[in-house]
């Protein structure tokens, strides 16, 4: 299942090659009778689909509710539970929250009622469940699901300084700054015993937000710096994205007004036009409002806040 769960299913917008791809797991399930299979293979082409499209799909959306319907016939728990994750977080990445919420409840329901030692890809679903608890507030139920995935990680891999590193966030979040920074500092320990730049830079990233909570402004500038650095030389846009707007935020702090420019006018030559970079552009539209005010640019200053207030009123409706 986990090797069906991993097969190719990005062809861009090529169906037909998708269809090919995944032929040989349908022909394999109907030859031995496999419902197990015959649902990996569903799941498989409703995220091909997703991905033609780059939205959720009638298409998709019927693979799903075959998934289901398969589910009635032969129950299993395990899959039902994360066939709700995937279906959640499929509607979740495409930024349809409302739609993803009853996928998301029903696999929590079910999560004291299965073995997670039969749940495929244990790390990858349980990670979905907890980026979309994190996404509407309810930290401490991202951190219960990454830390039960934890044991199931592979050490001094990147998936599992993912998991820590999102457990410290989730923690920061709920301003368990000590916790917090006991995760990022075992999360950097597991980066450099996996001797991974990517991530190392990104826990610099996060390590350099604690330094400057607790007022080490020096330390916490030269970290998001290096985060920064590395996160260009490796091609992480978002990442350095999100780096050059919190050095732009924090040198609004310290009024060094053509810094604090020069990091968010390169934070939004690194943002896209897709729905997860809107509330970027928002931040960084006020940002540069903040900074004409503090060089007495009124102009600039109006023109900005215009552009924040109609992506501010753009978000809200989505």
């Amino acid at each position: 299942m986990e090797a069906v769960l991993q097969f190719p299913a990005n062809f861009g917008k090529d169906t037909i090659a998708l269809k090919n791809a995944l032929d040989p797991v349908l022909k394999l399930a109907n030859k031995k009778n496999n419902s197990i299979l015959k649902w990996g293979y569903y799941m498989r082409m409703a995220d091909g689909y997703s991905i033609a499209f780059d939205r959720t799909n009638a298409v998709s959306d019927q693979y799903y509710r075959l998934a289901e319907q398969l589910l009635q016939k032969h129950p299993n728990i395990e899959l039902e539970m994360i066939g709700y994750a995937r279906q959640g977080y499929y509607n979740y990445v495409y930024r349809k929250v409302k739609e993803a919420f009853p996928f998301f409840l029903r696999a929590n329901d079910l999560k004291s009622k299965i073995d997670i030692k039969k749940i495929p890809l244990v790390v990858k679903h349980y990670q979905f469940i907890a980026n979309f608890y994190s996404y509407i507030g309810d930290h401490s139920i991202a951190v219960d699901y990454l830390q039960e995935a934890l044991p199931f990680s592979k050490a001094a891999s990147r998936e599992r300084v993912d998991l820590i590193n999102a457990i410290a966030v989730y923690l920061a979040n709920d301003s368990l700054n000590h916790q917090a920074a006991t995760y990022f500092n075992r999360a950097m320990t597991e980066a450099k015993l996996a001797k991974d730049s990517v991530w190392i830079g990104i826990i610099s990233g996060n390590l350099a937000d604690q330094a400057w909570k607790t007022g080490d402004r020096q330390k916490a500038i030269a970290l998001v710096q290096k985060n920064i650095d590395l996160s260009m030389r490796f091609n992480e846009r978002k990442d350095a994205m999100r780096a050059n707007l919190n050095l732009a935020r924090w040198y609004i702090v310290l009024q060094e007004w053509k810094l604090a420019k020069q990091y968010a006018v390169t934070s939004i030559s690194l943002m896209e036009e897709k729905p997860y970079f809107l509330k970027y552009k928002m931040e960084a539209s006020k940002l540069l409002s903040d900074i004409a005010r503090g060089l007495n640019q009124k102009e600039e200053e109006l023109k900005q806040l215009h552009v924040y207030l109609i992506l501010k009123d753009s978000l809200e409706k989505e």
